[in-house]
């Protein structure tokens, strides 16, 4: 099925390149603590993978390109802003008390965030895209000033597809299947601390 991606693109945010707006749609399970400010956000397309094993297919890691809201990568005559990608560490960060597998990267200035679920809540149409998040930072490596710097929450939303593994005649353990997905995934500070002046720069395309 070809997904149209513009049209996953919630209304209340604008192009990056005249700013975006912080969502308004965030059900209260997935909203993050008072005194987080909005920062940006990032449309994501990619595939949910799974692994099966003892004949069930399991959530194995997200494989996803990051681009800048308001562009589309199905647009063969444009070039979408693709600016990062979004993935699973192998293993959890080794800090014990915080983990974390969840990572995005952005090619500009090579920074990276990795955050661990704090709270999840169903899409509205669960049977066919995979669930929101709310997430808590647990790692940052790139430079102090950086706009990943001063992200302690990433939200995901407006999830499209993602759900489930491949069809059950098709689970011998060790094979993976791919579903297709797209989401909205929204970056907040740590609490208290300011929103950078400029999240990322216009120049830090990716031509992959």
């Amino acid at each position: 099925m070809k997904l149209i991606a513009t049209a996953f693109v919630v209304s209340s945010l604008v192009s990056w390149a005249v700013g975006l707006s912080a969502p308004t749609n965030l059900p209260a399970e997935v909203t993050p603590p008072t005194g987080s400010k909005y920062i940006t956000s990032l449309y994501a397309v990619g595939t949910q993978n799974y692994v099966c094993k003892d004949g069930k297919w399991v959530f194995s890691r997200p494989v996803a390109s990051l681009y800048k809201v308001g562009t589309d990568p199905y647009n063969k005559t444009t070039k979408a802003r693709r600016v990062g990608d979004h993935y699973f560490w192998d293993t959890p960060m080794p800090d014990a008390t915080t983990g974390g597998r969840a990572t995005w990267e952005l090619k500009y200035r090579e920074q990276i965030v990795t955050t661990k679920v704090w709270h999840t809540k169903d899409s509205p149409s669960p049977l066919f895209n995979i669930a929101w998040l709310l997430t808590n930072t647990t790692y940052y490596k790139g430079p102090k000033r950086g706009v990943f710097a001063s992200v302690g929450h990433v939200v995901r939303a407006d999830t499209r597809f993602g759900v489930g593994g491949g069809a059950p005649d098709n689970c011998t353990n060790g094979s993976e299947a791919k579903q297709p997905y797209s989401a909205l995934y929204h970056y907040y500070t740590k609490i208290g601390v300011p929103v950078p002046d400029a999240p990322i720069s216009d120049d830090d395309d990716d031509d992959d």
